[in-house]
Parts: C-alpha cells; structure tokens; sequence
C-alpha cells in the first residue's frame, strides 16, 4: 500500500486548522493509498487538541504537543545563524 504523510505545524490557529483537515477529509484519493495527518501543535498548552480529536473519524491523525515554543528566527537565540 502507498502512504501519503502530511505534516501541519500550528500555533493557535484553530480556524485554519479545522478548515485545513475538513478539506484533507474530503480528498479523493485511490484505495490503494493510506492518508497520515501529524499535527504539531506548537502551544504548550494543546489548545489544537479538540479540533484534531473532532476530526479522527475521517482522517488518521497524530497530534503532537510541544512542551515549550519554538525559537523563531529572529529571537536572540538565532543570532548567531544571522551573521553566517
């Protein structure tokens, strides 16, 4: 079997994120192809958790919760990639 495995990151987006896997729930694709959703939900508190569970019986999905924010690229801790 053919598997597909799409990877949404998300920080309190809860509107795109619900329109994004109701529109993944609607894709047609053959039977021989097996769809896996990863949800990385950056907000330590996983606030993307009930959106993700509404969605588990039309899509094989995964939610991921981070523990803490990711570093953006323009924090001081990625100062030093800047100069390079």
């Amino acid at each position: 079997m053919d598997r597909i495995k799409i990877c949404i990151c998300t920080f309190q987006r809860h509107e795109l994120l619900r329109q994004c896997l109701e529109s993944l729930s609607r894709m047609q694709r053959p039977e021989n192809v097996d769809v896996q959703v990863t949800v990385i939900d950056n907000d330590a508190e996983g606030s993307a958790c009930h959106i993700v569970e509404s969605a588990q019986p039309f899509l094989s999905t995964l939610l991921i919760v981070s523990s803490n924010r990711s570093v953006g690229y323009h924090s001081p801790e990625t100062a030093p990639l800047k100069k390079q």
